[in-house]
């Protein structure tokens, strides 16, 4: 069945990206019409780089003109990354569950990805991430791609890196789900007055100067607001740690009402309780603490602490996710709940390969 699920998806997406004018509103696409107008040469940077550099990509690319062939490439290749974890990772002891975190991932890609966008060059991050032996020089590989992303086109990911190697260190993965909660958290308050100190701002000012013009207006809906209104550093770092749990838990956004937001609120929620869930489920010691799954927990948990501090709105918060779900998909089937009484019996489940990645 999944694999049906899975074609029926691709279908889809490739449909949505080809007919993108009919099936999304115009908010879509702001960011993508601003980096095709920059590669045609009919528009500017206005001084951010990452946009330039990114326009350049897909001016080398020769798409510069072919909105939809771009698009559709984009979906290929992180189509690409969903088809290397069903091959690789897929155990289908969950088959609705799977069928469906498939299918969102899919469509949510072909959405957010099927048009020129930065976040497409994330693919090639989790590529590494799917790909990569367990050695020492895979985590150098995947590190050093996050700070090449990071210098060119987009400045957090340098704290991502941090982050991620901060939590593959002490294997944060292996610390249960409420507890990797509270360390994510500690996380978000020590990041929140690192900026304030190094910069000297205010913890949560990055999300309030990109919404400053954008609150009130229909585009900014789904905007994420100040939660307290205390004095700084102080109201910041309450701010970004309010932001954490309603970034997993979105009830701000569904407090918005409307169809629309109802949905982004299950999608987001459905997403991160999952892999809380699973997080809840993880055994410690034995084959299921291979890295491959310690590193797509660290990647994404590390993504979950940067976007408490610098996401403006529910809907970018999806969007700047949405690369980083075959990871997710992952996660979702962790072969954890599952005993196994010798290791032969592992390697004719899941492979040779997945003892290999333990050493």
């Amino acid at each position: 069945m999944i694999d049906y699920v899975i074609a029926f998806a691709l279908i889809t997406g490739a449909t949505i990206i080809v007919f993108r004018d009919d099936f999304l509103p115009d908010r879509f696409f702001y960011d993508g019409d601003r980096i095709q107008a920059i590669a045609l040469g009919t528009g500017s940077s206005f001084g951010d780089q990452s946009y330039g550099n990114v326009a350049l990509v897909y001016q080398l690319l020769g798409l510069a003109e072919y909105p939809t062939l771009a698009g559709l490439i984009g979906f290929s290749l992180f189509a690409a990354s969903v088809i290397i974890v069903r091959v690789r990772y897929a155990t289908l002891q969950r088959p609705v569950l799977t069928a469906v975190g498939f299918a969102i991932t899919i469509l949510l890609g072909a959405i957010y990805l099927g048009h020129y966008s930065k976040d497409t060059l994330v693919v090639g991050i989790v590529a590494i991430a799917l790909l990569s032996s367990s050695r020492w020089r895979a985590e150098a590989m995947l590190l050093a791609a996050m700070l090449i992303y990071a210098s060119q086109f987009r400045a957090y990911w340098y704290i991502v890196a941090v982050a991620y190697a901060g939590f593959r260190l002490v294997k944060l993965p292996s610390r249960g789900a409420f507890t990797m909660l509270a360390l994510v958290g500690l996380c978000v308050v020590g990041m929140s007055l690192a900026l304030s100190l190094v910069l000297s701002t205010d913890p949560d000012h990055f999300r309030t100067s990109a919404n400053e013009y954008r609150l009130g207006t229909a585009d900014a809906e789904s905007a994420i607001t100040p939660f307290v209104n205390i004095a700084q550093p102080v109201g910041g770092v309450v701010n970004n740690l309010i932001t954490l749990f309603a970034l997993v838990v979105p009830l701000p956004l569904a407090a918005k009402g409307g169809l629309y937001y109802l949905a982004l609120t299950v999608v987001i929620a459905g997403i991160w309780i999952s892999f809380f869930y699973m997080a809840r489920r993880l055994r410690l010691g034995g084959e299921h603490r291979t890295p491959i799954f310690q590193r797509c927990f660290s990647l994404l948990l590390a993504l979950l602490v940067v976007q408490a501090l610098f996401e403006p709105d529910y809907g970018s918060a999806l969007r700047h996710l949405t690369p980083l779900l075959p990871l997710m998909l992952v996660v979702l089937e962790l072969p954890i709940h599952v005993e196994y009484k010798s290791k032969s019996e592992f390697v004719k489940r899941f492979g040779q390969r997945a003892v290999e990645e333990q050493k």
